[in-house]
């Protein structure tokens, strides 16, 4: 267990070492490593500098309050209220690239518990210290996350009649895109002359930095005739000397301790490893399909106004905990 925390960046020990019942019911589950990363992909604020230039913005908003006032001086629409230029490619559920994910980071830089020791989704609820807020934080992240599909908000910069976000970014009609390592040579394939950077996801001014972790994990089968010579291979490839041949290879950002510095340099992957170490991921059910979509369909309603945000959160986490074994 040690071996792990102290090779990987925190948030990967909290997805691997998971406890596991005794043939003892008497004694406490025991902690065992059930598999380990390559690499770890986190979300990055992707930017047109073409279009910040233009609007006199020097450098990337690195909060969000800042990011409000750049989506404002970015957006602009027709004399009929349609957008032609998006300031940033958010709000909506089914043309933003990875809305679940970027839900779920405002919810938990925001104060959310996502989950609790049990891995029962908590999301909806009012951590003790946030208690007395009107809403609870969950869904206080829910509802700025859909002000910018709102065309009653001064943020109005997206909505569902959009391109995708990978789409509508490669083709230089958004200024600002969430999304991962693997979306830069997506990116580049669909336009390779565009003027973009990647910086740092924006965080809450004055708040400890939270980011969000997405990447896979190298497992064991259960069901393989030989797990020792298994293991022994996967312990091999995850070494700090192997994986950082892989991860030259493949262009992804490390999971290890010992090679963020080393990536910091690189002008690919330096956002993405400079948030390795404060990235984490919450849910550890057996079906993350169906919590994405539950995440999504809480955006829709949340602009079709069916319900009020607590009460759509609380529905949300319902469908996640039906997924938590």
């Amino acid at each position: 267990m040690a071996s792990v925390k102290n090779t990987f960046v925190d948030g990967v020990s909290s997805d691997v070492i998971l406890p596991t019942e005794q043939s003892d019911p008497r004694l406490p589950p025991k902690p065992e490593v059930y598999g380990l990363p390559l690499s770890m992909d986190n979300l990055a604020l992707f930017y047109n500098r073409d279009l910040l230039n233009n609007a006199g913005l020097a450098q990337p908003a690195s909060d969000w309050q800042t990011f409000q006032e750049h989506v404002k001086k970015l957006t602009k629409l027709d004399e009929t209220g349609a957008i032609i230029q998006s300031g940033a490619a958010i709000g909506a559920a089914d043309n933003v690239e990875r809305g679940a994910d970027v839900l779920s980071l405002l919810m938990m830089q925001n104060g959310a518990m996502m989950a609790d020791e049990n891995g029962q989704a908590t999301f909806d609820k009012y951590p003790p210290e946030l208690v007395g807020r009107p809403l609870p934080p969950g869904a206080e992240a829910l509802v700025f996350y859909a002000d910018f599909a709102n065309p009653e908000k001064e943020v109005y910069t997206w909505n569902n009649k959009m391109p995708n976000s990978v789409q509508a970014f490669a083709a230089g009609h958004t200024a600002y895109f969430f999304g991962y390592a693997y979306h830069l040579p997506a990116i580049r394939n669909l336009a390779p002359k565009l003027n973009f950077a990647v910086a740092p996801f924006p965080q809450i001014s004055g708040n400890s930095q939270i980011n969000f972790a997405n990447y896979w994990v190298e497992v064991v089968s259960r069901h393989t005739e030989h797990p020792d010579e298994a293991w022994d291979f996967l312990m091999f490839a995850a070494r700090e000397e192997n994986a950082a041949l892989y991860l030259k290879a493949t262009g992804k950002p490390t999971a290890h301790r010992s090679l963020v510095n080393s990536q910091l340099n690189d002008l690919n992957l330096a956002a993405f490893a400079a948030q390795a170490p404060s990235s984490k991921s919450w849910y550890h059910g057996s079906d993350a399909r169906a919590t994405e979509q539950a995440f999504l369909e809480m955006i829709r309603q949340t602009l079709s106004r069916e319900a009020d945000p607590a009460r759509l959160v609380e529905l949300a986490a319902t469908k996640v905990n039906q997924t938590v074994e």
